[in-house]
């Protein structure tokens, strides 16, 4: 159960508001009973001098690291934030269980945010991968499966995710996931959303997209709420704000 932020910018827009909410969000949720997501937090990012990959075991609003990556994260084109709350008998208590992860497949990188559960002792199976369970957490199986599929942009890969799942039998609760696919050759990022979830907790699993000229962004319900882009009933409160349908996944 988690908190996650993607962002594609164009321009100088900045992304400070958005990383600020998901810091709420993670500190006090307020479709989740104002709970904490405090089992650590991650940030990858992509711009044209670099990229930037951190991880953390703290709480993303007690880390005094965020501060400077809100600062540094102008400088960048395309980011994925997750805040994290770990599931009943996942690992935690190390920042390697933090997410975004990230893999390189053939030539891309790529960098994947998970919100909900899969079974992860099925999903191992069909992957073949003979490690440890309790020190692999189920999202990170979701990222090694995408060197198990051909892709080229996020939209593909997370269309096949969803598919390995299915083939695996391992769908257990929300598949709810954020990807960015990078292709060092012209060094473009693309951003892909999926929200897929049983009919429950509608409000905590929604997701959100931001589009702005040639900015855009994916978000959890939360994240939105505290942006100031939608009320606690779920309804957009900003023309430039739509809810992600269900099932379906939507680009960037």
């Amino acid at each position: 159960m988690c908190r996650m932020l993607a962002i594609k910018r164009g321009g100088s827009e900045g992304v400070s508001s958005l990383l600020e909410a998901l810091a709420k969000a993670a500190q006090h949720d307020v479709f989740d009973n104002m709970s904490s997501h405090a089992d650590g937090w991650g940030f990858y990012a992509i711009g044209d001098q670099g990229a930037l990959h951190y991880r953390s075991v703290t709480s993303m609003w007690e880390d005094p690291t965020y501060a400077l990556i809100a600062k540094a994260a102008g400088s960048f084109k395309a980011m994925i934030v997750h805040a994290r709350m770990a599931s009943r008998g996942e690992p935690k208590g190390s920042p390697l269980f933090s997410q975004p992860f990230l893999v390189q497949v053939n030539e891309r990188s790529v960098a994947l945010a998970h919100n909900g559960s899969v079974n992860k002792a099925r999903l191992a199976e069909w992957l073949g991968f003979r490690a440890d369970l309790g020190y692999v957490t189920d999202s990170e199986l979701l990222a090694l499966a995408a060197s198990k599929v051909d892709f080229s942009i996020a939209a593909e890969l997370v269309e096949r995710l969803r598919e390995i799942v299915m083939k695996a039998n391992a769908a257990k609760g929300a598949l709810n996931l954020l990807a960015m696919v990078v292709d060092p050759r012209s060094a473009s990022a693309s951003l892909a959303c999926l929200e897929e979830h049983p009919q429950v907790n509608e409000e905590y699993y929604a997701m959100f997209s931001f589009s702005r000229d040639a900015f855009k962004a994916f978000m959890s319900s939360t994240v939105a709420y505290y942006a100031g882009l939608i009320k606690s009933d779920l309804s957009v409160d900003s023309d430039y704000v739509n809810r992600c349908t269900p099932g379906e996944v939507e680009e960037a």
